[in-house]
């Protein structure tokens, strides 16, 4: 019983984990997105998402496949490693 309990558990801190590296990525991105005056709109079309969608990955709510965030590193112009090393370390 312990073994299938430890595993719960080590899923929870996992998905706890994640939901907390994809909330402080969002932040991340709305901090240099705003910084270079680009609107959330903007961001969407040239993902081509909705905006509701783009606004749902920036709070976190949602997360970020990989082509996206590469989309966006470069719709930003920025390395990645700007943003995800400190959170990886944080």
């Amino acid at each position: 019983m312990r073994i299938v309990l430890t595993q719960i558990e080590t899923t929870y801190d996992l998905e706890l984990l994640e939901q907390q590296f994809y909330t402080e990525l969002g932040i991340a991105i709305r901090s240099y997105r705003r910084s270079k005056n680009l609107s959330q709109d903007y961001m969407a079309k040239k993902l081509n998402i909705s905006q509701t969608a783009y606004s749902k990955m920036e709070a976190g709510k949602s997360g970020f496949s990989a082509f996206r965030l590469r989309h966006i590193f470069k719709l930003l112009g920025i390395d990645p490693r700007i943003i995800i090393a400190p959170i990886l370390e944080g």
